[in-house]
């Protein structure tokens, strides 16, 4: 468990959205803040730019665990994490529940997204709003906001 905010992260794709972009979601396990990039395509060449951005604004990690898909089990997405001394740790095949905090974060996101489809609105304004507001109210495990 870790002790403080940013040091162990969990992440995971959602998507294909209908325009074919996917979202790469990361999500701090201590304080359940999530941040959401919009990407093209879920290979590493295509991750690892956002997670530049990412890291740039909120710092390294010192753990980072994912699945065992094709981007997070590259060499390149390896090489990149080593170099920042970031150590990956991989959920079991077919266990979702090793990469839970972005499993969770996935089902309010997607009827997010769904609800905003159904009702015409645009996608990325609704991503932007479902952010906020995950961000400010009070989490279920930890009893505070994320931000």
């Amino acid at each position: 468990m870790p002790e403080g905010p940013w040091e162990v992260l969990h992440t995971d794709f959602y998507g294909p959205l209908p325009i074919g972009e996917y979202l790469l979601v990361v999500i701090d396990r201590y304080s359940r803040f999530p941040v959401v990039e919009i990407v093209r395509s879920t290979k590493a060449s295509t991750m690892i730019p956002k997670l530049d951005k990412i890291f740039a604004t909120h710092g390294l990690p010192t753990v980072i665990k994912s699945d065992n898909g094709p981007p997070y089990n590259s060499q390149e997405y390896r090489r990149y994490l080593e170099a920042l001394g970031i150590r990956p740790e991989f959920s079991t095949p077919y266990w979702p529940q090793g990469n839970a905090e972005a499993e969770r974060f996935m089902q309010p996101l997607g009827k997010a997204l769904k609800t905003a489809q159904i009702q015409g609105c645009p996608w990325q304004q609704e991503l932007n709003r479902f952010s906020l507001q995950y961000r400010t109210a009070p989490h279920s495990t930890t009893g505070v906001s994320p931000s």
